[in-house]
C-alpha cells in the first residue's frame, strides 16, 4: 500500500451511490466475461443493482475506502454477512481489499459478532483463505439458464 499512503476508510454516504455502484458495476462487466456466461454474468449484475445497495445502505453497513476524494474500493456488513467486497481495477493487487476487509471484520467484532460468512466464487477463495477464512459448503444455484457455482465461507472473529 506504499502507493497509497492517504487511504482512508469511511462510512458510506448517500452522494457516494455513483461511485459505489460504477466500481461494482464496472468489475462484474469487465473482469467476469471472462468466468461467467452473460447470464449469470445478468444475474450478477442485478444482484448488485442501485437497487440492491441503496436496501442494504439501509439494513446495514458499507464502507468505502477512499484516495484523494474518490471511492476506490467498497466493502457491506448485514448482520454477520459480508457482500459486496470490490476495489477499483486500476488499485487491485495493492492491498485494499485486505484493508477492507478487516476493516469490516472490526465493524463487524465491535456489533457483537463472533462470526462472520460471505459466499465467493473460486477465483477469489483464495483471497479469502489468506484471511482466515474456511470453506464451510459448496452451493450452486440454477438462474437465467445456467449454474453459478460459489462457495460460503466463515471466519471467527476476535479482538486482536
Amino acid at each position: 500500500m506504499n502507493d497509497i499512503k492517504n487511504l482512508k476508510i469511511r462510512p458510506y454516504k448517500k452522494e457516494d451511490i455513483n461511485e459505489v455502484l460504477n466500481i461494482v458495476q464496472y468489475h462484474i462487466k469487465n473482469t467476469f466475461k471472462n468466468k461467467f456466461s452473460e447470464p449469470i454474468i445478468k444475474f450478477i449484475s442485478e444482484y448488485h443493482s442501485l437497487e440492491s445497495i441503496l436496501k442494504d445502505s439501509k439494513k446495514g453497513i458499507i464502507i468505502c475506502a477512499e484516495l484523494d476524494n474518490k471511492i476506490i474500493g467498497t466493502v457491506t456488513l448485514i448482520n454477520n454477512y459480508i457482500n459486496r467486497l470490490y476495489v477499483s481495477y486500476k488499485y487491485q493487487n495493492m492491498g485494499i481489499g485486505t484493508f477492507l476487509m478487516k476493516n469490516i471484520e472490526k465493524i463487524a467484532f465491535e456489533n457483537g459478532n463472533n462470526m462472520v460468512e460471505l459466499d465467493c466464487y473460486i477465483f477469489s477463495m483464495m483471497f479469502y483463505v489468506k484471511l482466515g477464512y474456511k470453506v464451510v459448503e459448496k452451493k450452486s444455484d440454477y438462474v437465467n439458464g445456467d449454474y453459478l457455482y460459489y462457495f460460503k465461507m466463515e471466519k471467527k472473529l476476535s479482538a486482536n
